[in-house]
């Protein structure tokens, strides 16, 4: 018998080309995605590694050979060397990192734009330490960062209290087999659904300053 949880992780893993297609698209509606650091959590290694290649396929036209990496605990000496390029501000590369847990806690990315959850998360303090992966100010280059959630973590865990209120939240459903329709990124409403078969859900929240009081929350949160 499958459990619920092993059938949404396996959902998470099937929709892999769906979730990298749609992120490939929202890269590429920013006006520079080079610049958009970017860390997806995945299921786990080999799923960072289906999503990687993913990715690659999704943003053939304007990546360069080295912007999409994986990053896990397994990958060695040249993953380290990945990782404390993607840690560098002035480092270009890699743009889009994908990831299992490895980088969930103790990594400081100054410049990570982008926080894709593309697995489940266990607890609020998980969901927390991830997060704080993007509420690292560092201006003017960033000011801001977006959380776009494949797994529906947010409507669990999301705290306005602690974590501040979003500038701007959209929800999307992102079909494995159709196009999903551009977010409206000054507006209010969700954007309108791709299909009605659609399966993953999106949820884009973009936060500005507060991001700074948030990321000293959740250091005393790990530390504690």
């Amino acid at each position: 018998r499958v459990s619920s949880e092993s059938f949404r992780l396996s959902k998470l893993r099937c929709d892999c080309p769906a979730i990298a297609e749609h992120l490939a698209q929202y890269l590429r509606r920013q006006a520079q995605p080079r610049t958009q650091k970017t860390i997806v959590f995945c299921v786990d290694n080999d799923h960072a590694d289906e999503m990687r290649m993913a990715l690659e396929k999704a943003c053939v036209d304007w990546i360069r050979p080295g912007d999409v990496v994986r990053i896990v605990n397994d990958d060695g000496s040249e993953g380290k060397r990945a990782l404390g390029q993607f840690c560098t501000p002035r480092e270009r590369q890699p743009v889009i990192v994908t990831t299992s847990r490895l980088l969930s806690t103790g990594v400081d990315v100054p410049t990570c734009k982008n926080i894709v959850l593309a697995r489940g998360v266990g607890s609020i303090v998980e969901f927390k330490q991830i997060i704080g992966r993007g509420t690292r100010l560092f201006a003017p280059e960033k000011t801001s960062f977006t959380i776009l959630d494949y797994a529906g973590a947010i409507k669990h865990f999301f705290d306005p209290d602690f974590d501040g209120v979003p500038t701007t939240i959209q929800s999307e459903v992102v079909s494995p087999t159709a196009t999903a329709s551009p977010i409206d990124e000054h507006a209010g409403e969700p954007s309108t659904p791709a299909s009605p078969a659609a399966s993953v859900d999106l949820h884009e929240q973009v936060r500005t300053e507060q991001g700074e009081q948030s990321a000293e929350q959740v250091r005393s949160t790990e530390a504690s």
